[in-house]
């Protein structure tokens, strides 16, 4: 198969399979940085930002959502969104956001996700888009998220602990980046590294140290991270809870202090 041909078989849908409806109430036109089409309800976005909101203010007035005889008119060309960042304003990544902020389970979510590049990279990428829109609630809706996906430890079929040590490392959230050492177990679930994997694999059979930890996420984590990380194993304590419970308050402690 020729560039071609891959192109042609991977070209993205020009409409959201699930956001495809320009007859929806308040119907808003979205266009993601490569090219599909969402059509979604303009109140559902200016409820989760703000500056989304002023944008969506600043475009011109908007139809009547009603014809004359009642049917549902279609979504106003004027009435349009087009994003343009090429990292966190994907199709994949537009797709996630607006499954988080609908309040769907983070399974329907995933599963409803058209990206081609591993999981963990988009929710990054989500996580970062909220960030720019500034989006609380979302931020708050994908925080909760990862910590419960961190509670799972190895059991789950979308992240590993590293994938979730470095995003919540990159977003600064010491909490949840010490649940990761809380939680981790030595095992013998996964010694290949995941298909597209950024951040390189820490085989489930390594502790998760100073040691272990690949160069590919050692460029990525923030240094007091890595600082964080050194002091846990020189400490040569267990990563198993303590009777007290007071494993997950020490790593934070260590990470917040560094």
């Amino acid at each position: 198969m020729d560039d071609t041909d891959y192109k042609q078989d991977h070209q993205q849908p020009k409409s959201s399979r699930k956001w495809n409806d320009p007859t929806v109430d308040e119907a808003l036109k979205v266009v993601s940085s490569d090219g599909m089409t969402f059509y979604v309800p303009a109140y559902l976005l200016k409820a989760h930002s703000v500056a989304l909101r002023e944008m969506i203010k600043d475009l011109s007035p908007a139809s009547s959502s009603l014809t004359n005889d009642s049917t549902p008119a279609s979504a106003d060309p004027s009435q349009t969104i087009a994003f343009t960042d090429d990292t966190i304003e994907t199709s994949s990544v537009i797709t996630f956001f607006l499954h988080t902020i609908s309040g769907n389970r983070l399974i329907t979510s995933i599963a409803g996700s058209p990206t081609t590049e591993y999981f963990p990279m988009t929710y990054h990428h989500t996580m970062l888009f909220a960030k720019k829109w500034n989006c609380p609630q979302a931020m708050r809706a994908l925080e909760l998220l990862l910590y419960c996906v961190t509670s799972m430890g190895q059991h789950n079929s979308y992240f590993k602990p590293l994938d979730v040590f470095v995003i919540a490392a990159k977003h600064d959230l010491p909490h949840i980046a010490a649940k990761v050492i809380e939680v981790y177990k030595s095992s013998t679930g996964c010694l290949e590294r995941p298909s597209g994997a950024r951040w390189g694999l820490l085989p489930s059979d390594a502790d998760f140290d100073l040691h272990s930890i690949p160069k590919e996420a050692w460029e990525e984590i923030p240094p007091k991270y890595t600082k964080a990380l050194g002091l846990l194993s020189c400490a040569d304590e267990p990563t198993a809870p303590t009777a007290n419970g007071n494993m997950e308050k020490r790593g934070a402690e260590q990470l917040s202090s560094c």
